[in-house]
């Protein structure tokens, strides 16, 4: 494997049988040691069960959703509605590389990455990032940051598990297949806005007025910066290489808190 020292999401799948390679027109020809995964899932879900991880990547069995409570979706789009257009140095005084303009898009507008191949040579496969970007910076120097919302508290133990999917985006973004993409350079920064919800209060003069009431969340804003650590990233990636490469999934750990996999073992079907 080549290191670099640089300094909602596509389906994971194992491709068809073939040799790789970057032909005419950009066209990839899969291989059987060819991985397609989602920047995504290589936070929660790898975390949670490589199990589920191993059999979404070669047989595209996904896991239930799970009911999510659709306020962190509204507070999250409504974070990214407020920066939209609008400068960092707003917010923060030091922001990385003299700053920039936050740019966000709709859902419904996210503009789709696809890297080219990334060659793991210790397992004789390659892995291909691909997925979706809403939110990013464009820098005062040209470059671009990467960005993204949380509704939470960030502490040490996340933080690296959110830096994979960002440092996913970012090798996408630089090393992309296509090259006339809507979206493509150098990546320089990246980082989590979080908004951790600490009270509740509700507009006192909407008493009097015949309008429902008008309540909001009060609490603290932070910028945390995640450093650009490729080396790590890579060597992280080839962990999931060595997974995928296994015959067969994993085994389920009776131990697991993978809710789907403690329904399959309280239903008796493993």
């Amino acid at each position: 494997m080549e290191k670099s020292h640089h300094s909602g999401e596509g389906t994971s799948t194992q491709q068809p049988n073939s040799t790789l390679s970057v032909g005419t027109n950009n066209r990839m020809i899969y291989s059987d040691n060819t991985f397609s995964i989602a920047p995504s899932d290589l936070t929660f879900l790898w975390e949670e069960c490589p199990r589920c991880f191993y059999l979404k990547v070669h047989r595209k069995s996904y896991r239930p959703r799970l009911p999510f409570p659709s306020v962190f979706g509204a507070i999250d789009q409504q974070m990214k509605q407020f920066f939209s257009g609008k400068r960092t140095d707003e917010f923060w005084q030091h922001f990385p590389n003299n700053g920039g303009r936050f740019a966000t898009l709709p859902r419904s507008s996210a503009i789709w990455i696809e890297s080219r191949p990334l060659k793991m040579a210790k397992y004789d496969a390659w892995i291909v990032l691909r997925g979706k970007i809403d939110s990013y910076l464009q820098m005062d120097d040209g470059t671009l940051g990467l960005v993204d919302f949380k509704t939470s508290q960030i502490g040490n133990r996340l933080a690296p598990i959110y830096s994979r999917q960002l440092h996913a985006y970012a090798w996408s973004l630089e090393n992309p297949l296509e090259t006339t993409g809507p979206l493509i350079g150098i990546v320089s920064n990246m980082g989590l806005i979080t908004f951790h919800p600490q009270s509740f209060q509700v507009d006192a003069s909407s008493f009097l007025s015949q309008k429902p009431l008008e309540a909001s969340f009060g609490g603290r804003l932070e910028y945390l910066p995640i450093p650009r650590e490729d080396d790590r990233f890579l060597d992280f990636l080839e962990q999931v290489v060595g997974l995928l490469k296994q015959e067969q999934a994993p085994v389920i750990d009776y131990q697991t808190q993978c809710p789907f996999c403690q329904y399959l073992i309280q239903q008796g079907k493993v």
